[in-house]
C-alpha cells in the first residue's frame, strides 16, 4: 500500500469535501490553500501544487518562479472544527521544475538537516519531545495608537484587587499567582478545557498527551509524547491550532506569548531531544549522568552555541521579557542532572532508550521546524568538533549573583540575539542545512519586527520620566 492510500481511504470514510494544504511561513504563521476532493488527483502528492509565494513575507519576490506545495501523506489529519468534512495535510514547499526543497520552507530546512545530522551521529531516527506552556484569558485589548499605547486582560483566574468579589460566587477558589502548578479543581477551573483539547489531539493522532495546571495564575501546560523530529513539529503546529479552537469554543482567548502578565515569570517551550540507531540508544552511554562521548559532545554544541541559537528558539521581542536573571527561568548556559535551573537538564532515566537531553529556555512563539532544525546544527557542530561541556552546575543557579563572570548567559533581547545569529552563520548555513538566502529575509523580518516595538513608547516610560 502507497503511503497515498491511507489518506484517499479516509477521504472516502468520512466524506471529505475539503483538503486543507497546510504550510509554515518564515515567522512561524500557519498558512493554508483549500482543495475541493472531487478535483484532488493523487498526483498531486508526487507532483505538487503552484502557489503564489510573493504575497509571503520572506519568500520569493514576484518575478521568480512560484513555489510548489508538496503534501506530506503521513501528516493528515480530520479537522475537528471545519463545518464541513474536512481534512488538512502538512506540506513541504519545493523549488518548481527542479524539486529542490524551497529555501524559504521552515519544514523543508527541517526536513534537510534531520537527513544531515543523522548521518553525521550515525542515527537513523532523531526525537524530539515538547512540554508546551500558554496563557488562557477571557479578552485581551490592544491599543496601538499614536496617542494612546496600551493593552488589558481578564481573566477569572487572575489575582484581583483586594475586597473584589469572584464573578459567580466562587471567591477565594482561585490558582495562587506563580504557585498555580498542578492546580486541582475548584481552583483550577480549566482542566475540561484541557482534558477536550488532549481527546481532540489524540482523535487527531496524537495519543499519551498529558496536561496540568502552570505555575502562573492563567497558565496551562501539555506535554506532546516524542515523535520522530518533522513529525514532532507538525504536532506542535495542531497543538496550537487545537489549543486556540477550544479555548475560543469555551469564550475564551488562548496566547502563546512567553510573558503576556508582568508579575508571571512566562511559559516555556521545553524540547527533549534523543537519538537512535534502530533501538540503539545513542545518547546512553557511562559517562557524566549515564550519558554517552556522543551525547556529551551534543550537549556542549547546543550550550556553545545557545546565544545564537535564541534567535530561533526565542523569536520575539517578549521573548526576552521572559529570560531576565530573577524571573526563575533559565537563563544560564549550564546543565546538570534533575537541575531544572540550567538551561540544559538531564532528567533521569529509567531505562537506556529514555535518555535524553532537555532545552529549557526555548518558548512556545518558536517557529518548531526552524527551533529544532537549529538545535540539531549546533548539537552537530559539538559533535563534528568533539567539544566536551565544561562541568555541570548541580547548583540554584536562580541563586547566583547575576554579574558572576564565570558564567554565560542567553541574550537580553532579540536585537543582542539576531547579533549573534548574524556573527554564527556559517553555523547554520553549513552544508546548506539552512539556505543563506533563508537566514538573510528571517534576520530582515525579525529586525523590522525588533525595530517595531522599539519605536512605540512604552507605558513604563511615561510614568517613570513623565515629570523628570
Amino acid at each position: 500500500m502507497s503511503d497515498v492510500e491511507p489518506l484517499m481511504q479516509a477521504i472516502a470514510e468520512h466524506r471529505v469535501r475539503i483538503c486543507n494544504l497546510r504550510f509554515t511561513d518564515l515567522l512561524g504563521h500557519v498558512r493554508q490553500v483549500s482543495i475541493e476532493t472531487s478535483a484532488l488527483d493523487p498526483a498531486l502528492f508526487s507532483e505538487g501544487l503552484a502557489i503564489d509565494g510573493s504575497g509571503i513575507p520572506g519568500w520569493h519576490a514576484p518575478t521568480e518562479p512560484d513555489p510548489v506545495l508538496l503534501p506530506d501523506p503521513g501528516s493528515w489529519f480530520i479537522d475537528p472544527f471545519a463545518s464541513q468534512p474536512t481534512l488538512v495535510v502538512f506540506c513541504s514547499a519545493m523549488e518548481a521544475g527542479t524539486g529542490h526543497a524551497y529555501d524559504a520552507c521552515p519544514r523543508s530546512t527541517l526536513a534537510r538537516t534531520i537527513d544531515q545530522v543523522g548521518r553525521r551521529l550515525g542515527a537513523d531516527r532523531l526525537q524530539i519531545g515538547m512540554e508546551l506552556g500558554f496563557s488562557l484569558f477571557d479578552d485581551a485589548q490592544f491599543d496601538d495608537e499614536p496617542y494612546r499605547v496600551g493593552y488589558r486582560l481578564s481573566a477569572m483566574e487572575a489575582p484581583c484587587a483586594a475586597g473584589t468579589a469572584f464573578a459567580g460566587g466562587n471567591s477565594g477558589h482561585r490558582p495562587l499567582p506563580r504557585r498555580a502548578a498542578f492546580a486541582a479543581p475548584p481552583a483550577d477551573h480549566f482542566s475540561d478545557l484541557r482534558s477536550e483539547v488532549a481527546t481532540i489531539l489524540a482523535g487527531c493522532g496524537i495519543p499519551g498527551v498529558t496536561h496540568g495546571h502552570g505555575r502562573g495564575a492563567c497558565q496551562h501546560v501539555l506535554v506532546l509524547p516524542p515523535a520522530d523530529a518533522l513529525v514532532a513539529a507538525d504536532r506542535l503546529q495542531l497543538a496550537r491550532y487545537v489549543v486556540r479552537s477550544v479555548a475560543a469554543g469555551y469564550g475564551k482567548t488562548a496566547t502563546f506569548l512567553p510573558k503576556p502578565a508582568r508579575d508571571e515569570h512566562g511559559v516555556d517551550l521545553v524540547l527533549s531531544v534523543a537519538a537512535f540507531s534502530g533501538a540503539r540508544p545513542l545518547f546512553h552511554g557511562s559517562e557524566y549522568a549515564d550519558l554517552s562521548p556522543l551525547c556529551l559532545s551534543f550537549m556542549a554544541g547546543i550550550l556553545d552555541h545557545a546565544r545564537p541559537l535564541a534567535a530561533f528558539t526565542n523569536p520575539s521581542t517578549n521573548s526576552y521579557r521572559r529570560l531576565r536573571p530573577g524571573e526563575e527561568v533559565p537563563t544560564v548556559l549550564a546543565y546538570a542532572v534533575n537541575n531544572r535551573t540550567a538551561a540544559v537538564r538531564i532528567p533521569l532515566a529509567a531505562r537506556p532508550d529514555q535518555k535524553r537531553l532537555e532545552l529549557r529556555f526555548p518558548d512556545p512563539l518558536a517557529d518548531p521546524y526552524l527551533a529544532i532544525a537549529a538545535v540539531l546544527c549546533a548539537g552537530r557542530d559539538g559533535v563534528e568538533r568533539r567539544l566536551e561541556p565544561d562541568d555541570p552546575l548541580d547548583r540554584n543557579l536562580y541563586d547566583l549573583p547575576v554579574e558572576e563572570p564565570a558564567l554565560r548567559h542567553l541574550p537580553r533581547s532579540l536585537d543582542e540575539a539576531l547579533d549573534e545569529l548574524e556573527r554564527a552563520r556559517a553555523l547554520f548555513t553549513a552544508d546548506e542545512a539552512f539556505c543563506t538566502r533563508m537566514v538573510d529575509s528571517y534576520l530582515t523580518l525579525k529586525r523590522a519586527q525588533a525595530d517595531e516595538v522599539a519605536a512605540v513608547p512604552h507605558p513604563a516610560e511615561l510614568r517613570l520620566y513623565w515629570s523628570n
